[in-house]
């Protein structure tokens, strides 16, 4: 009887854990003419003051186009498995963006929330998307590229504990 309940468990654990998402060979296209970094203010129902008049709210705070070292290392970094977790806040809120273009259109568009780690990525053309959050490599490695373009100024360092978790 105990052998039937640990199989059964472990049939279904290993049910669930092959359901996870899992970023698809082709999400991020071969040819990269660039990478656009940016930086957003951005206020949800979620996480507005109690009683503020606006609710939702978004602005670009500003931006830079990644070096060609720094896209095809940052390429090389969204492809691998090591840069995501899987577990995922539940507040949804996204202050840094990467997109990524091809043929001068933007191909691939990469939302990161700094306060939570969350991170989403949606393949514009065919319209699929891989949500997870940053492992603590891919966080200091996304701080880095703030720091080296001048943009970490506009991300409160309190926010940044998602990246570095």
């Amino acid at each position: 009887m105990k052998q039937v309940l640990i199989v059964c468990l472990l049939l279904s654990s290993s049910f669930c854990f092959s359901q996870a998402n899992k970023l698809q060979k082709n999400f991020i296209p071969a040819k990269v003419d660039s990478v656009k970094l940016s930086i957003w203010y951005m206020q949800t129902k979620k996480t507005s003051n109690p009683g503020a008049k606006v609710k939702e709210y978004k602005k670009e705070l500003g931006n830079t186009v990644l070096d060609k070292k720094d896209q095809d290392t940052y390429i090389r970094k969204l492809q691998s498995p090591e840069s995501y977790k899987q577990s995922r806040a539940l507040l949804h809120h996204y202050n840094i963006v990467f997109l990524i273009y091809n043929k001068g259109k933007a191909a691939t568009e990469v939302h990161i929330s700094s306060i939570t780690g969350n991170i989403n990525l949606k393949n514009v053309q065919n319209q699929s998307n891989y949500k997870s959050s940053v492992s603590k490599q891919l966080g200091k490695y996304i701080i880095g590229l703030l720091k080296k373009y001048k943009l970490l100024k506009l991300v409160d360092e309190v926010n940044l504990k998602g990246l570095s978790i």
